[in-house]
Protein backbone atom coordinates (compact mmCIF):
# COMPACT_ATOMS: atom_id res chain seq x y z
CA UNK A 1 0.00 0.00 0.00
CA UNK A 2 1.48 3.48 -1.01
CA UNK A 3 1.79 6.50 2.24
CA UNK A 4 -0.02 8.69 -0.49
CA UNK A 5 -2.54 9.43 -2.49
CA UNK A 6 -3.84 11.20 -5.42
CA UNK A 7 -5.04 14.60 -5.03
CA UNK A 8 -5.82 16.22 -8.14
CA UNK A 9 -5.00 15.92 -11.51
CA UNK A 10 -4.97 19.04 -13.43
CA UNK A 11 -4.38 18.41 -17.50
CA UNK A 12 -4.18 21.04 -19.67
CA UNK A 13 -4.03 18.96 -22.92
CA UNK A 14 -4.33 15.40 -23.88
CA UNK A 15 -0.54 15.10 -23.58
CA UNK A 16 0.26 18.22 -20.95
CA UNK A 17 -0.71 18.18 -17.27
CA UNK A 18 -0.19 18.34 -13.33
CA UNK A 19 -1.00 15.84 -10.84
CA UNK A 20 -1.07 16.52 -6.78
CA UNK A 21 0.15 13.77 -4.56
CA UNK A 22 -0.34 13.94 -0.93
CA UNK A 23 1.48 12.30 2.01
CA UNK A 24 -0.58 10.22 4.25
CA UNK A 25 1.33 11.29 7.31
CA UNK A 26 2.68 14.83 6.63
CA UNK A 27 -0.58 15.90 4.40
CA UNK A 28 2.39 17.58 2.28
CA UNK A 29 1.91 17.50 -1.21
CA UNK A 30 4.10 16.63 -3.90
CA UNK A 31 3.86 18.03 -7.52
CA UNK A 32 4.47 16.26 -10.57
CA UNK A 33 4.16 16.97 -14.55
CA UNK A 34 3.81 14.81 -17.68
CA UNK A 35 4.09 15.36 -21.24
CA UNK A 36 2.95 11.81 -21.99
CA UNK A 37 -0.70 12.07 -21.47
CA UNK A 38 -0.19 10.55 -17.59
CA UNK A 39 2.08 7.46 -18.87
CA UNK A 40 5.01 9.08 -16.69
CA UNK A 41 5.15 11.44 -14.27
CA UNK A 42 8.38 13.29 -12.90
CA UNK A 43 8.09 14.96 -9.58
CA UNK A 44 8.66 18.67 -9.85
CA UNK A 45 8.25 20.15 -5.70
CA UNK A 46 9.84 23.09 -5.24
CA UNK A 47 11.49 22.46 -1.90
CA UNK A 48 11.49 19.75 1.06
CA UNK A 49 9.49 21.91 3.16
CA UNK A 50 5.81 21.05 3.40
CA UNK A 51 3.11 22.19 0.42
CA UNK A 52 0.07 23.29 2.03
CA UNK A 53 -1.46 24.19 -1.64
CA UNK A 54 -0.70 24.16 -5.19
CA UNK A 55 -2.59 25.78 -8.51
CA UNK A 56 -1.53 24.83 -12.16
CA UNK A 57 -2.61 27.61 -14.64
CA UNK A 58 -1.30 26.38 -17.95
CA UNK A 59 0.47 23.42 -19.44
CA UNK A 60 4.00 25.72 -18.48
CA UNK A 61 2.84 27.86 -15.39
CA UNK A 62 2.24 26.60 -11.75
CA UNK A 63 2.49 27.60 -8.12
CA UNK A 64 2.75 26.31 -4.55
CA UNK A 65 2.29 27.70 -1.50
CA UNK A 66 4.88 26.23 1.62
CA UNK A 67 5.83 26.88 5.13
CA UNK A 68 9.24 28.41 6.03
CA UNK A 69 11.39 25.94 7.91
CA UNK A 70 11.49 27.34 11.80
CA UNK A 71 9.11 30.71 10.94
CA UNK A 72 5.58 29.51 11.74
CA UNK A 73 4.22 33.28 10.62
CA UNK A 74 5.94 32.96 7.13
CA UNK A 75 5.15 31.20 3.86
CA UNK A 76 7.22 31.08 1.03
CA UNK A 77 4.87 31.35 -2.48
CA UNK A 78 6.76 29.45 -5.68
CA UNK A 79 6.14 29.88 -9.54
CA UNK A 80 7.45 28.02 -12.20
CA UNK A 81 7.02 29.32 -15.99
CA UNK A 82 8.87 25.89 -17.63
CA UNK A 83 6.95 23.67 -16.63
CA UNK A 84 8.46 23.06 -12.62
CA UNK A 85 12.28 23.08 -14.44
CA UNK A 86 13.16 26.29 -12.29
CA UNK A 87 10.79 27.99 -9.54
CA UNK A 88 10.97 31.92 -8.22
CA UNK A 89 9.88 32.36 -4.81
CA UNK A 90 8.86 35.16 -2.32
CA UNK A 91 8.21 35.09 1.35
CA UNK A 92 5.15 36.93 2.83
CA UNK A 93 5.24 37.47 6.56
CA UNK A 94 2.27 37.87 8.22
CA UNK A 95 1.37 40.29 11.27
CA UNK A 96 -0.37 36.97 13.13
CA UNK A 97 -0.86 38.19 16.84
CA UNK A 98 0.32 35.62 19.39
CA UNK A 99 -2.14 32.72 19.53
CA UNK A 100 -2.70 32.94 15.56
CA UNK A 101 -1.90 30.36 13.41
CA UNK A 102 -2.06 29.52 9.77
CA UNK A 103 -5.45 26.84 9.07
CA UNK A 104 -5.16 26.50 5.09
CA UNK A 105 -3.94 28.56 2.17
CA UNK A 106 -5.83 29.28 -1.25
CA UNK A 107 -4.18 30.62 -4.12
CA UNK A 108 -5.28 31.34 -7.57
CA UNK A 109 -4.68 33.32 -10.80
CA UNK A 110 -7.07 34.67 -13.00
CA UNK A 111 -4.12 35.34 -16.02
CA UNK A 112 -0.89 35.49 -16.36
CA UNK A 113 0.31 38.24 -13.85
CA UNK A 114 -2.44 38.52 -11.83
CA UNK A 115 -3.14 36.22 -9.28
CA UNK A 116 -4.72 35.98 -5.35
CA UNK A 117 -3.56 34.62 -2.13
CA UNK A 118 -6.12 33.70 0.85
CA UNK A 119 -4.81 32.85 4.56
CA UNK A 120 -7.17 31.55 7.03
CA UNK A 121 -5.60 31.41 10.17
CA UNK A 122 -7.61 30.80 13.64
CA UNK A 123 -8.25 34.47 14.15
CA UNK A 124 -9.32 35.92 10.26
CA UNK A 125 -8.44 35.60 6.85
CA UNK A 126 -5.90 37.80 5.07
CA UNK A 127 -5.66 38.83 1.00
CA UNK A 128 -2.77 39.04 -0.70
CA UNK A 129 -2.33 40.17 -4.54
CA UNK A 130 0.44 39.92 -6.99
CA UNK A 131 0.80 41.41 -10.36
CA UNK A 132 4.19 40.78 -11.25
CA UNK A 133 3.56 36.60 -11.94
CA UNK A 134 4.34 36.17 -8.15
CA UNK A 135 7.95 37.70 -7.45
CA UNK A 136 6.04 40.14 -5.35
CA UNK A 137 2.89 39.94 -2.57
CA UNK A 138 0.97 42.80 -1.18
CA UNK A 139 -1.32 42.59 1.35
CA UNK A 140 -4.73 44.27 0.44
CA UNK A 141 -6.93 43.16 3.23
CA UNK A 142 -8.11 41.48 6.48
CA UNK A 143 -11.35 39.91 7.22
CA UNK A 144 -13.50 38.49 9.63
CA UNK A 145 -16.01 35.16 7.73
CA UNK A 146 -17.50 32.38 8.85
CA UNK A 147 -16.46 28.91 7.70
CA UNK A 148 -13.96 27.00 6.35
CA UNK A 149 -12.42 28.42 3.15
CA UNK A 150 -13.06 26.24 -0.12
CA UNK A 151 -12.50 28.23 -2.98
CA UNK A 152 -11.17 31.79 -4.31
CA UNK A 153 -12.09 33.06 -7.76
CA UNK A 154 -11.28 36.67 -9.00
CA UNK A 155 -12.74 36.89 -12.91
CA UNK A 156 -10.64 39.97 -13.07
CA UNK A 157 -9.19 42.49 -10.69
CA UNK A 158 -12.00 43.91 -8.51
CA UNK A 159 -13.96 41.58 -8.98
CA UNK A 160 -14.00 37.96 -7.10
CA UNK A 161 -15.70 35.57 -5.06
CA UNK A 162 -15.25 33.52 -2.68
CA UNK A 163 -16.83 30.07 -0.83
CA UNK A 164 -17.35 28.53 2.32
CA UNK A 165 -17.63 25.85 4.11
CA UNK A 166 -19.92 25.09 7.27
CA UNK A 167 -22.56 28.04 7.04
CA UNK A 168 -25.91 28.39 5.81
CA UNK A 169 -26.84 28.35 2.01
CA UNK A 170 -27.55 31.77 2.12
CA UNK A 171 -23.86 32.41 3.74
CA UNK A 172 -21.51 30.14 1.96
CA UNK A 173 -20.63 32.80 -0.61
CA UNK A 174 -19.13 35.92 -0.75
CA UNK A 175 -18.56 38.93 -3.44
CA UNK A 176 -16.09 41.55 -3.59
CA UNK A 177 -16.05 44.37 -5.77
CA UNK A 178 -13.65 46.37 -4.61
CA UNK A 179 -10.17 44.14 -5.29
CA UNK A 180 -10.65 42.01 -2.32
CA UNK A 181 -11.00 44.90 0.30
CA UNK A 182 -14.32 44.22 1.50
CA UNK A 183 -16.47 41.09 1.41
CA UNK A 184 -20.28 40.81 1.18
CA UNK A 185 -22.56 37.55 0.64
CA UNK A 186 -23.55 37.30 -2.42
CA UNK A 187 -26.98 38.10 -2.96
CA UNK A 188 -29.12 35.30 -4.62
CA UNK A 189 -32.43 33.90 -4.06
CA UNK A 190 -32.32 31.26 -1.99
CA UNK A 191 -34.88 28.79 -4.22
CA UNK A 192 -32.65 25.89 -2.20
CA UNK A 193 -33.91 27.18 0.85
CA UNK A 194 -37.58 26.74 -0.20
CA UNK A 195 -36.67 23.52 -1.59
CA UNK A 196 -34.46 21.96 1.26
CA UNK A 197 -36.51 23.10 3.96
CA UNK A 198 -34.43 20.50 6.38
CA UNK A 199 -30.87 21.03 4.88
CA UNK A 200 -28.56 20.64 7.62
CA UNK A 201 -25.30 21.60 5.87
CA UNK A 202 -24.32 23.79 2.93
CA UNK A 203 -20.91 23.19 1.15
CA UNK A 204 -20.06 26.23 -1.39
CA UNK A 205 -17.02 24.32 -3.78
CA UNK A 206 -14.78 26.54 -5.73
CA UNK A 207 -16.71 29.32 -8.19
CA UNK A 208 -15.53 28.43 -11.52
CA UNK A 209 -15.16 30.85 -14.72
CA UNK A 210 -16.02 29.42 -17.40
CA UNK A 211 -16.54 31.43 -21.26
CA UNK A 212 -17.62 34.76 -19.12
CA UNK A 213 -19.79 32.74 -16.59
CA UNK A 214 -19.15 31.81 -13.45
CA UNK A 215 -20.68 28.84 -11.68
CA UNK A 216 -20.56 28.13 -7.89
CA UNK A 217 -21.05 24.80 -7.22
CA UNK A 218 -23.61 24.01 -3.80
CA UNK A 219 -23.31 20.31 -2.03
CA UNK A 220 -26.86 20.06 -0.15
CA UNK A 221 -26.63 17.69 2.69
CA UNK A 222 -30.05 16.38 4.49
CA UNK A 223 -31.61 13.80 6.21
CA UNK A 224 -33.44 12.80 3.04
CA UNK A 225 -31.84 13.84 -0.20
CA UNK A 226 -28.03 14.99 -0.81
CA UNK A 227 -27.74 17.05 -3.89
CA UNK A 228 -25.52 19.34 -5.80
CA UNK A 229 -26.46 21.93 -8.09
CA UNK A 230 -24.50 25.40 -9.42
CA UNK A 231 -25.87 28.82 -9.11
CA UNK A 232 -24.54 30.73 -12.18
CA UNK A 233 -24.06 34.49 -13.29
CA UNK A 234 -23.31 35.84 -16.89
CA UNK A 235 -23.09 39.27 -15.43
CA UNK A 236 -20.56 39.56 -12.70
CA UNK A 237 -22.75 38.56 -10.23
CA UNK A 238 -25.47 40.41 -10.31
CA UNK A 239 -28.07 38.05 -10.80
CA UNK A 240 -27.84 34.24 -10.42
CA UNK A 241 -30.04 31.19 -11.89
CA UNK A 242 -29.74 27.76 -10.24
CA UNK A 243 -29.47 24.39 -11.85
CA UNK A 244 -31.80 21.51 -10.94
CA UNK A 245 -30.29 19.22 -8.65
CA UNK A 246 -28.70 16.10 -9.23
CA UNK A 247 -27.94 13.00 -6.48
CA UNK A 248 -24.63 13.64 -5.32
CA UNK A 249 -22.85 12.09 -1.91
CA UNK A 250 -19.82 13.01 -2.60
CA UNK A 251 -17.88 12.90 -6.16
CA UNK A 252 -16.13 15.52 -8.48
CA UNK A 253 -17.75 17.61 -11.76
CA UNK A 254 -16.00 19.34 -14.58
CA UNK A 255 -17.04 21.99 -17.33
CA UNK A 256 -15.93 20.91 -20.64
CA UNK A 257 -17.70 24.13 -21.80
CA UNK A 258 -19.69 27.01 -20.11
CA UNK A 259 -22.92 24.95 -22.15
CA UNK A 260 -21.47 21.94 -20.89
CA UNK A 261 -21.36 20.27 -17.12
CA UNK A 262 -20.10 17.24 -16.80
CA UNK A 263 -20.78 15.50 -12.37
CA UNK A 264 -19.88 12.11 -11.23
CA UNK A 265 -21.28 11.18 -8.44
CA UNK A 266 -18.58 8.97 -5.90
CA UNK A 267 -20.99 6.38 -4.58
CA UNK A 268 -23.22 5.31 -7.52
CA UNK A 269 -20.49 5.81 -10.08
CA UNK A 270 -23.28 7.45 -11.90
CA UNK A 271 -21.90 10.61 -14.72
CA UNK A 272 -24.74 12.99 -15.49
CA UNK A 273 -24.73 15.65 -18.36
CA UNK A 274 -26.35 19.39 -17.57
CA UNK A 275 -26.34 21.32 -20.64
CA UNK A 276 -27.36 24.77 -21.10
CA UNK A 277 -30.21 26.70 -20.96
CA UNK A 278 -31.72 24.70 -18.34
CA UNK A 279 -28.86 22.01 -17.22
CA UNK A 280 -31.26 19.37 -16.34
CA UNK A 281 -29.23 16.26 -15.19
CA UNK A 282 -29.63 13.18 -17.13
CA UNK A 283 -27.24 10.29 -16.68
CA UNK A 284 -24.89 10.35 -19.32
CA UNK A 285 -22.75 7.23 -18.17
CA UNK A 286 -22.08 4.34 -15.50
CA UNK A 287 -18.88 3.22 -14.92
CA UNK A 288 -17.05 1.17 -11.68
CA UNK A 289 -14.30 3.29 -12.30
CA UNK A 290 -16.54 6.70 -11.24
CA UNK A 291 -17.04 5.23 -7.72
CA UNK A 292 -14.77 7.31 -5.23
CA UNK A 293 -13.69 9.41 -7.97
CA UNK A 294 -13.07 12.78 -6.46
CA UNK A 295 -11.59 15.12 -9.18
CA UNK A 296 -12.31 15.14 -12.48
CA UNK A 297 -10.80 17.31 -15.20
CA UNK A 298 -11.92 16.86 -18.78
CA UNK A 299 -9.51 18.81 -21.56
CA UNK A 300 -12.37 18.88 -24.12
CA UNK A 301 -15.49 17.29 -25.13
CA UNK A 302 -13.93 14.16 -25.48
CA UNK A 303 -10.94 13.71 -23.73
CA UNK A 304 -11.16 13.80 -19.73
CA UNK A 305 -8.70 12.63 -16.79
CA UNK A 306 -10.02 11.72 -13.18
CA UNK A 307 -8.76 10.30 -9.93
CA UNK A 308 -9.35 8.37 -6.74
CA UNK A 309 -7.07 7.89 -3.70
CA UNK A 310 -5.32 5.30 -5.12
CA UNK A 311 -6.30 5.38 -9.15
CA UNK A 312 -5.61 7.89 -12.02
CA UNK A 313 -8.52 7.23 -14.83
CA UNK A 314 -8.60 8.36 -18.49
CA UNK A 315 -11.66 8.45 -20.73
CA UNK A 316 -11.60 9.50 -24.56
CA UNK A 317 -14.64 9.18 -26.08
CA UNK A 318 -16.79 12.03 -23.38
CA UNK A 319 -16.85 9.90 -20.43
CA UNK A 320 -18.26 6.90 -21.61
CA UNK A 321 -15.60 4.46 -21.21
CA UNK A 322 -12.77 4.87 -18.83
CA UNK A 323 -10.03 3.10 -18.67
CA UNK A 324 -7.22 2.86 -15.49
CA UNK A 325 -3.82 4.99 -16.31
CA UNK A 326 -0.29 2.70 -15.80
CA UNK A 327 2.18 5.14 -15.22
CA UNK A 328 5.43 5.92 -13.11
CA UNK A 329 6.11 8.38 -10.61
CA UNK A 330 9.63 9.41 -10.91
CA UNK A 331 9.78 10.92 -7.43
CA UNK A 332 13.17 12.95 -6.51
CA UNK A 333 16.03 11.34 -5.66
Amino acid sequence: MNDYIYRWIQMRSSSEGWLAVQQKASKSLSLFYTSTGGQAWKEVTPTSAPILTAFAFTSTTAYAVSEKRNSPSSLIVWGTMNRGRNWNSAVIVLPLKAQEHIQKVVIEFHNEAHGSLCIMTSEQKHLYKTFDRGLTWNKVSSFLINGMVTGLTFVNDQVGFLTVKGNKLYRSLYQTNDFGKTWSPAYFVSVAALLYPLTTDATAYKPLYVDGSIFVPFKITGPVLNSLFYYYSNNFGKTWRMTPAVPYRGGAFSFPTSKSCLIANGSSGALYEQQSPLYIGKIYAQNEALKNMHCLHFVDRSIGFGCTKEKLYTTKDGGKTWSSLSFKLLFHQ
